[in-house]
């Protein structure tokens, strides 16, 4: 008899939409190689039987950027994923979007290779409800709208003391964590889900989003935090480190 298990499960948000994007119509690659892995409802995709270690993963969608994902199966057990697509040109809008030209400077030159994480704010929410500690694993949150809270990366929008978190999930008023908290955050403080992205040879990249309201962006390396207001159309974001 073989035996059957899996070894990590991948789901795979819409950074626009904020829905799971369905495996219909993605290509996947693992260590190179084409790869058909398992689907199931709500975009989660199952790599199962795989040998225990590292293994590069990239994904591809029509009108959607190239994400690539580094897999650590374990030697028992499983491990879960969150991976968000980005729209890149092409994609079926619904509406005008609004649409970000982000540049990036250092030292009179642009920044090239710079990881940057933007998130912006919208109708559904997920706030902090007490004063939370460094190092903390969890947390008690309020959520507004169906889809806040939903596992992936989210922005901790708090100055020079923000950070991205992975939330594994929310029960009741308890949100869990990835990874524990890198700063202490004050009760009110938004989680926000967020999407990175690496700055070009020009420090600049594009990005796109379903509503207008308040932009964050947040660079890890240096703890750059800025907040700008985004409205349908192109929207240009100059940044300097």
């Amino acid at each position: 008899m073989i035996h059957v298990y899996v070894s990590a499960a991948v789901t795979i948000r819409d950074t626009y939409s904020g829905r799971a994007v369905p495996g219909a119509g993605l290509q996947v690659t693992l260590d190179g190689r084409v790869f058909r892995p398992e689907y199931r409802e709500g975009g989660v995709m199952l790599f199962l039987n795989m040998p225990p270690g590292a293994h590069s993963l990239n994904i591809r969608g029509a009108h959607y950027l190239g994400e690539e994902l580094l897999l650590e199966v374990p030697e028992t057990g499983f491990k879960n994923y969150y991976l968000s697509m980005r729209p890149a040109r092409g994609y079926p809008f619904d509406g005008k979007p609004c649409e970000l030209v982000f540049s990036l400077g250092k030292e009179h030159a642009p920044a090239e290779g710079f990881r940057v994480h933007v998130a912006a704010s919208g109708a559904e929410e997920t706030k902090l409800v007490s004063d939370t500690e460094e190092a903390a694993d969890r947390a008690r949150v309020y959520r507004r709208g169906n889809g806040a809270g939903s596992p992936g990366e989210y922005l901790i929008a708090d100055g020079k003391n923000s950070e991205v978190c992975s939330l594994l999930g929310i029960e009741g008023e308890t949100a869990r964590f990835g990874n524990p908290l890198s700063h202490a955050h004050k009760r009110g403080k938004t989680l926000m889900p967020c999407a990175s992205y690496v700055t070009d040879a020009d420090g600049s990249f594009t990005a796109y989003f379903k509503e207008q309201g308040l932009l964050n962006v947040f660079i890890r390396e240096n703890s750059y935090y800025g907040v700008r207001q985004i409205q349908p159309g192109i929207n240009v974001f100059e940044a300097v480190l």
